[in-house]
C-alpha cells in the first residue's frame, strides 16, 4: 500500500504546464531503470505487498509523466515537479523517448511507456 501511495502521490503532485520539448531515442532500459529505482523504495514485507496494485500505480504515474513529455513540457519543469528520486527517474526516462506532434502518435507513446513500466514492474512484483 505504501508503494501505491508513493506512485499515486507522484502522479498527483506533478502538474501539467505546456512548454517546448526535446526529441531523443527510446531505450527499453529506460523503463527498467525506472522500475529498478522503484524496487529499491519498497519497505513493505513481501507477505503484505500487493505487486499488482503497486505496478498499476507506477504505470499510471508513467502515463501522466509521458503526457507532459508529449505536450512539450520542458525537462527542467518536469524535474522541478518531481518530489523525490523515483519521480525524477521516471521523468528522465520519459524524456529519453520521442515526442510527437500528432494526437494519435502522442497517445501511442503514452500507452507504450505506461505498458513498458507495467511489464517491467510485473516481472519483479507480479
Amino acid at each position: 500500500m505504501k508503494a501505491l501511495i508513493l506512485a499515486t502521490t507522484i502522479a498527483l503532485t506533478l502538474s501539467l504546464n505546456v512548454n517546448a520539448g526535446i526529441k531523443t531515442d527510446l531505450s527499453v532500459s529506460a523503463a527498467k531503470s525506472t522500475v529498478n529505482a522503484v524496487n529499491s523504495k519498497s519497505s513493505k514485507p513481501a507477505s503484505e505487498f500487493d505487486g499488482m496494485d503497486y505496478c498499476i500505480g507506477l504505470s499510471e504515474s508513467a502515463g501522466k509523466i509521458m503526457t507532459w513529455r508529449q505536450n512539450g513540457v520542458l525537462l527542467s519543469t518536469s524535474l522541478k515537479r518531481a518530489t523525490n528520486r523515483l519521480g525524477r527517474t521516471m521523468v528522465l526516462n520519459a524524456y529519453k523517448m520521442n515526442a510527437y506532434s500528432s494526437k494519435e502518435y502522442k497517445q501511442k507513446q503514452i500507452v507504450k511507456y505506461s505498458n513498458m513500466v507495467m511489464l517491467e514492474c510485473l516481472k519483479t512484483h507480479g
